[in-house]
């Protein structure tokens, strides 16, 4: 009966290191993505600017519109089923 026990409890601290890897996976690839989508902005800014573009105008909105629109978009010549 002790060894059930034993097992029972060794087979549940393996699985909470697993999960507590599993978490710390999760959090590092939403920080990589959050430090990605930081740096797409500033470069989005700044290709904006270099345009002629003044932040928070009209223009400078669209602007960034217009590049996140062409992210979405799937490459040319490839087509989506």
């Amino acid at each position: 009966m002790n060894i059930r026990i034993a097992m029972l409890a060794a087979g549940c601290l393996a699985f909470s290191g697993c999960v507590q890897y599993q978490d710390l996976q999760k959090a590092d690839a939403a920080a990589k993505a959050e430090a990605q989508a930081q740096a797409q902005g500033r470069n989005d800014d700044a290709q904006c600017r270099s345009a002629g573009f003044v932040s928070e105008t009209p223009g400078y909105v669209q602007c960034r519109m217009d590049l996140e629109n062409q992210r979405a978009q799937p490459p040319s010549g490839k087509r989506t089923q």
